[in-house]
């Protein structure tokens, strides 16, 4: 009884003009309510905004039509377009596409959709074809994005930042889907009852042009409950902020 049941079709949810929702994803929904705790589906190389999109039709469709709130799994995706359509090549993504593939989906996902995404897979990531290592950085830079989530707003449609409460420190993700690199000004309160000690700022690039990634660190000198500077984020990437918390957070949001 304590299984957890996910169930899907694992295509894209909006292709073919949405057709996989109608013909598939609704009436798998309608017809398995009963047992089933989350829906999977499947996206490569799309404008990922389409799979917030979809998450929030199908967890708004089950709570609407049936009052039982799913969730929602990838179980395969990567940064180049799907293999499996007839005329798409094999593989086209490079390191760096890669990494800001999945970090423009997941930074959109907790920043516009909170509590809808349960889980991502990544596909093929370690080969040349599929991403060649994107995700490897793109997981361990996320790593410490974890913990209480922290409310984080911008008045910029197309920078979205997530941040969160992880143990002793506050970790902050922000995306830029600018084509080009956007000057961010930062604005960052320490949680009640703490205060913000110097960190880094941290950041992925590629060595050469479709080349091996790396980690890029610098300071990020704070201090007392508040931090204002402005921050350099890259176009359609993004950078994290970790900053060391002293004192005790409140229990509560």
């Amino acid at each position: 009884p304590d299984v957890e049941v996910i169930a899907g079709w694992d295509f894209g949810i909006a292709n073919e003009d949405w057709k996989v929702w109608e013909m598939l994803c609704r009436p798998m929904i309608d017809e398995a309510i009963a047992w089933i705790e989350g829906v999977t589906e499947h996206h490569y190389g799309s404008d990922t905004r389409i799979n917030a999109a979809t998450y929030e039709v199908v967890v708004g469709y089950a709570l609407a039509r049936h009052g039982k709130r799913l969730r929602m799994y990838n179980t395969e995706t990567a940064g180049c377009v799907d293999p499996a359509v007839p005329g798409n090549r094999h593989g086209n993504a490079t390191p760096l596409g890669a990494f800001n593939y999945g970090l423009r989906d997941i930074i959109e996902l907790i920043y516009r959709s909170p509590e809808k995404a349960a889980a991502r897979a990544a596909h093929g990531s370690t080969t040349p074809d599929w991403g060649g290592g994107g995700d490897e950085f793109l997981f361990k830079l996320l790593k410490d994005l974890r913990g209480r989530l922290i409310h984080a707003e911008t008045p910029d449609p197309d920078v979205w930042p997530a941040a969160s409460l992880n143990g002793d420190s506050l970790v902050c993700v922000i995306y830029n889907d600018h084509p080009e690199a956007r000057e961010v000004a930062l604005a960052i309160d320490a949680p009640e009852g703490t205060t913000l000690g110097a960190g880094k700022i941290v950041r992925v690039e590629a060595e050469v042009a479709k080349g091996p990634l790396a980690f890029r660190e610098e300071e990020a000198p704070a201090s007392g409950s508040r931090l204002e500077r402005t921050i350099r984020v890259p176009e359609r990437s993004g950078i994290k902020i970790v900053l060391p918390l002293a004192g005790a957070p409140p229990e509560g949001p």
